[in-house]
C-alpha cells in the first residue's frame, strides 16, 4: 500500500492533455476536479491530491492521452486501491459522477438553536462537498425586516400575519400560492415568535428553493429559523437529494454557553425558550425520521463525517430514483 503523503509536483505532466471520451463528446482531464470529487467520497484531501497527481503521471507515462470515461475510472480505481481506498470509495465516486452528470438538485438544511455551531458545520460541509452556496436564515430574516421598515410589509406578509401561527403561505413548483400547516402545536404559547419567524423565512426561501430544483444546483440552508414541518413537500421531493439535519446540544451545556457568551441568545432565544425550541425540533426530527445530530462530547470531524455520509446516501437514493424513472 502506498503512503498518502503529499506528492511531488509533476510539472512535465502539466503540459500534456488527457482527453476523455464521455458518450458523444470529449473533455480534458483535470487533476483538480478529480481530487475534489475524491474528497467528496470522504477520502482525505491530501490523499485525494496525491492520487489525482499519480493518476495523471501514470496515464502520461503509458501514453494514454485519449481514453474513455470507463477506462479512466478503471485506472483511477486501481490507483485508489493502492492507497487503501477500495470498493466503497469507488462506488461513491460512480454515484457522484452520475449525480453531477444528471444535474440532480441537492438541498441541505441544518436546523438548530442559536450559538451551537451551525454556521461552522455548514461552511465545513460545503467545503467538503464543493458546494458554492450557504444561506443563513439570520441574514434572510434581517434583510426582510430592513425591507419591511423601508417599504412596508409585502402583500404575502400581510396575508401571513392574518393566518394562524401554525400556517404559512408558500409557492409550489409552478409558483402557485398554497398553505402549509405546522402540525406540532406543543408549547405554542412559548414559541409563537419562533414559529412566525420560521414561517416568514420559509416564504422568503421559496424562490431560492424553486430555482435550485429547476436548475439542478446544490445549496445549504442553515439557521435557527428552520422548522422541518414547513419543508415536508421538499423532503419528499422525488427528483432531489434532500438532507435535513437537526442539531442537538445538552441543555446544561447550552446554559453554560449562554452564561459565558450572552451574544449567543437573541430577542427570541432566551435560554429557556431556546431549549423549548430545541425540544420542538427534536420531536419533529423523530416524527419525520430526520437525522438528529448530537454535538455533545464529539469532535467536529466526527460530526462532519456523520453528516457527510448521510448526504452521500441521500445523493445515492436520488440518483437511483432518477435511473429507475427513465
Amino acid at each position: 500500500m502506498r503512503n498518502s503523503r503529499s506528492s511531488r509536483r509533476f510539472k512535465p505532466y502539466d503540459l500534456v492533455n488527457i482527453k476523455v471520451k464521455l458518450r458523444d463528446h470529449k473533455y480534458v482531464l483535470s487533476r483538480f476536479l478529480i481530487a475534489r470529487q475524491l474528497t467528496q467520497t470522504l477520502i482525505p484531501s491530501t490523499a485525494a491530491t496525491t492520487i489525482a497527481n499519480h493518476l495523471k503521471k501514470q496515464l502520461v507515462d503509458t501514453r494514454k492521452v485519449s481514453i474513455t470515461q470507463h477506462e479512466l475510472e478503471q485506472y483511477l480505481f486501481d490507483m485508489m486501491r493502492e492507497y487503501g481506498f477500495g470498493r466503497l470509495f469507488a462506488d461513491r465516486f460512480l454515484v457522484l459522477t452520475a449525480f453531477h452528470q444528471s444535474r440532480t438538485p441537492l438541498v441541505i438544511f441544518i436546523a438548530g438553536i442559536n450559538g451551537i455551531g451551525k454556521s461552522f458545520l455548514a461552511t465545513q460541509l460545503a467545503e467538503r462537498l464543493n458546494l458554492p452556496h450557504v444561506v443563513q436564515t439570520n441574514t434572510v430574516l434581517a434583510l426582510m425586516e430592513e425591507l419591511e421598515m423601508i417599504r412596508g410589509p409585502s402583500n404575502q406578509q400581510i396575508v401571513q400575519d392574518t393566518l394562524p401561527v401554525d400556517t404559512v403561505v408558500v409557492s409550489d413548483d409552478q409558483g402557485v400560492a398554497m398553505l402549509v400547516e405546522q402540525p406540532d402545536r406543543t408549547d405554542m404559547a412559548d414559541l409563537t415568535d419562533f414559529r412566525k419567524d420560521c414561517a416568514r423565512v420559509r416564504a422568503s426561501l421559496a424562490d431560492d428553493i424553486r430555482k435550485t430544483l429547476a436548475e439542478g444546483k446544490p445549496i445549504i440552508f442553515e439557521g435557527p429559523h428552520i422548522d422541518p414541518d414547513l419543508y415536508t413537500d421538499l423532503i419528499d421531493h422525488s427528483d432531489a437529494a434532500v438532507a435535513f439535519f437537526v442539531l442537538h446540544i445538552d441543555p446544561d451545556r447550552y446554559q453554560q454557553l449562554a452564561d459565558r457568551l450572552p451574544s449567543t441568545l437573541d430577542s427570541i432565544h432566551t435560554s429557556g425558550t431556546a431549549i423549548a425550541v430545541q425540544d420542538r425540533l427534536e420531536r419533529a426530527a423523530r416524527r419525520m425520521m430526520l437525522p438528529l445530530i448530537s454535538l455533545d462530547e464529539r469532535r467536529d470531524s466526527e460530526i462532519l463525517d456523520e453528516m457527510h455520509v448521510h448526504v452521500l446516501k441521500q445523493i445515492e437514493h436520488a440518483v437511483g430514483r432518477k435511473l429507475v424513472s427513465r
